[in-house]
């Protein structure tokens, strides 16, 4: 009998006599994602940990992902299967049955189907079909032209036929691609006994083409991601090329994060980011409550510090800085949230609203709240912000190590905990991205060192670098707002403070890109509109999704949800070790557009 991938590393445990407190320590990884392994409902989990699993048990990463029950087959990495993060998420998260999966794959049939759907997607095949049908115009006009005069007997009968002969290309390429996968139905249908039968959802082969041509339309439609080739160059490689330019040199710890394959994209997004809030208090409150346990489970939310910002609830001050207006608590406004009117809410608990010394209250902000990009903020206010003194900036993946408040821990095992945790948190209950740890300033205060984690959104592959103001991709960007993702780690098991990090993004209106200008060309782009001479130093190398926003018909910033175009640029951040000045000079994806932005005296971002 086939097990899940929960049932499997739950066994794979047991069988090492271990608890799942212990396997969190011995890899790693944390007991709260191990448990939602377990179960069978782990959300954004990451190949990169399934393989750090597998080698831990010594087992195949094939033998947890269901591609075979066999424990002694030969380990393949996911990246060398080629599929995208959400294709992998499918196959973990989805319950199908696996082995109906690797039986499909392995058809005789199975490489004509996806060639066959290949030529529809990309339309490789329009350019012959339209051939025959314009071959089949010319005759049917000169048999029009041949009978100006009058119609012989059989005219009706000989146009009907050469009507037949023209060829239309979406119904015989469905046709062709349908014909196929019936097929493969007919044969796995016959090849499971009586004992086990097909799954009720795929037994009849009518409604499965139905799904198939709908899938197909969500293809075409770009609906769902194909991916698209970015960049096989290693890091030994990509600093060569850096190094290789005349005025460019690449730091020693330059921060590169350019994917392999990734799903690329250009959308519409706006605020709040999220596609899926709750949009009545009940349901809100609901949420609320949820994250608040999940954060803080050894503490209940105190009625007396909990508030609502919109409606008639907001805070002011007047120009001599005191304070007008202040916000409403929940438990004395029933009237006002229960109301459909007055547009949405989000909610703020705050322990120390009011207090002078805040140190220790907790503040916990939750809903749709377009200043703070529809996200909130955590904040457990362990430390004063201000007095930490910064050590170096340092990739996600660095295994140097620092002593926090508990104990030391590598900048990698960090990274991996606060992940984890952001991955595993109850909300948003369908997450479109995942979040990820783009670099970590280290700090220190008062004798002990704590991370800051500069985070982003991974979309298909590709992080995201989002900025409201002005910008232009032609000349000098300026910008007024950067609002970041970011959270501080002064304990290797809790995260002290967080601000815009849920795993989720409005996406509108997506195109999908089906190749990009390479690395290497935009790398030469940049090095030609810099001057010979200074030597700039590399200090990150990166493939991001950047904003242009979208200005209202008065040609201001439309401050009604942000709307901003998403657009993938190559972008290399360099620092001028002259004017000490940071630039951050990016070519857009099809190589035709440069700019660049300064930052002020400052040596990293």
């Amino acid at each position: 009998m086939k097990t899940t991938m929960g049932e499997k590393i739950k066994d794979l445990r047991v069988e090492r006599h271990m608890t799942t407190k212990q396997l969190a320590q011995a890899t790693g990884i944390s007991e709260a994602v191990i448990n939602g392994l377990e179960n069978d409902n782990g959300r954004d989990v990451g190949y990169s940990r399934i393989v750090e699993l597998a080698k831990f048990f010594d087992v195949p990463t094939d033998f947890l992902l269901g591609f075979t029950e066999s424990r002694i087959t030969k380990n393949i990495e996911l990246k060398q299967l080629g599929l995208t993060d959400k294709a992998i998420e499918v196959l973990l998260v989805k319950h199908q049955d696996n082995e109906l999966v690797s039986k499909l794959i392995e058809h005789t049939e199975f490489v004509s189907l996806i060639n066959a759907i290949d030529i529809y997607v990309r339309q490789l095949a329009a350019k012959s079909i339209n051939t025959i049908n314009n071959l089949t115009a010319v005759v049917q006009r000169g048999v029009e032209n041949y009978t100006a005069a009058g119609q012989p007997e059989g005219y009706d009968d000989a146009m009907k036929y050469i009507n037949e002969t023209k060829v239309d290309e979406d119904e015989f390429l469905r046709y062709r691609i349908t014909e196929r996968f019936n097929q493969i139905l007919r044969d796995l249908h016959s090849e499971f006994n009586a004992d086990e039968q097909m799954p009720s959802v795929i037994t009849d082969a009518n409604e499965m083409s139905v799904n198939m041509i709908n899938l197909l339309d969500m293809v075409k439609k770009r609906e769902v991601e194909i991916e698209t080739p970015i960049c096989t160059l290693d890091r030994e490689n990509i600093t060569a090329l850096i190094n290789e330019q005349k005025n460019l040199t690449a730091a020693d710890s330059m921060i590169i994060n350019i994917p392999e394959r990734a799903a690329v994209l250009e959308f519409t997004t706006r605020t709040p980011m999220i596609p899926d809030w709750p949009q009545d208090y009940s349901g809100l409150k609901i949420a609320f409550d949820e994250m608040f346990a999940y954060w803080f489970p050894d503490k209940k939310p105190d009625e007396d510090c909990l508030y609502y910002v919109g409606k008639d609830s907001r805070e002011r001050w007047d120009d001599e800085g005191q304070q007008t207006e202040f916000l409403r608590k929940v438990k004395d406004s029933s009237k006002a949230l229960d109301s459909s009117e007055g547009g949405s809410i989000y909610l703020e608990y705050d322990e120390g609203k009011g207090k002078d010394d805040k140190s220790g209250c907790l503040e916990f902000n939750f809903g749709p709240d377009p200043e703070l990009a529809g996200v909130g903020t955590l904040d457990r206010r362990s430390f004063e912000r201000g007095r930490e003194k910064a050590i170096e900036l340092l990739p996600p993946d660095s295994e140097k190590r620092f002593k926090l408040a508990d104990k030391e821990v590598s900048v990698a095992e960090a990274v991996r905990f606060f992940e984890d945790s952001i991955s595993s948190a109850p909300y948003p209950k369908k997450p479109n991205c995942a979040l990820r740890v783009a670099a970590v300033e280290v700090f220190e205060d008062n004798g002990s060192y704590g991370f800051s984690m500069r985070c982003s959104k991974d979309i298909g592959g590709i992080l995201t670098e989002f900025f409201y103001g002005e910008g232009s991709f032609y000349g000098e960007r300026k910008y007024d707002t950067i609002i970041p993702s970011f959270g501080y780690m002064l304990r290797s098991d809790e995260i002290e403070m967080l601000q815009s990090c849920i795993p989720s993004i409005i996406i509108e209106d997506a195109a999908s890109y089906d190749r990009i200008s390479p690395f290497e060309d935009a790398v030469k782009r940049i090095s030609s509109e810099l001057t010979d001479e200074v030597t700039f130093e590399v200090q990150r190398a990166e493939l991001c999704y950047c904003q242009q926003p979208i200005k209202n018909e008065q040609g201001f910033l439309d401050i009604n949800g942000y709307p901003a175009r998403v657009l993938p640029v190559w972008k290399l951040t360099l620092f001028n070790p002259n004017d000490l000045n940071t630039y951050l000079c990016y070519v857009s994806a099809d190589g035709q557009e440069f700019s660049y932005w300064v930052k002020k005296g400052v040596s990293n971002e």
